[in-house]
């Protein structure tokens, strides 16, 4: 049986436990700029949005379009775009 000690060099030295270290280390926008208290804003902000209950009178346009933005940029290719913006969003709930 391995001792604590010699688990916790083992994860320390794994490679993929390294770059999720540094992943998270990694500064973001929010450390930069001194606002980590600004995250919870942002996503708050992103959830309205993304909302179509919600009273910004947008209804899903800007929850389709986000699903056509990831859509374009994902590495699958995707063949009929439009196929996203038929979907029926009244089965999507959007949480923060």
């Amino acid at each position: 049986m391995k001792s604590l000690k010699r688990m916790l060099y083992e994860l320390t030295m794994d490679k993929e436990f390294v770059a999720l270290k540094f992943l998270i280390d990694r500064p973001n926008v929010f450390h930069v700029v001194g606002a980590t208290h600004l995250e919870t804003w942002h996503s708050r902000f992103m959830s309205w949005l993304l909302d179509p209950t919600e009273r910004h009178m947008l209804g899903y346009y800007p929850f389709q379009r986000f699903l056509m933005a990831v859509a374009d940029s994902a590495d699958e290719n995707i063949d009929n775009i439009t196929d996203i913006a038929m979907l029926n969003v009244d089965q999507f709930e959007i949480r923060r």
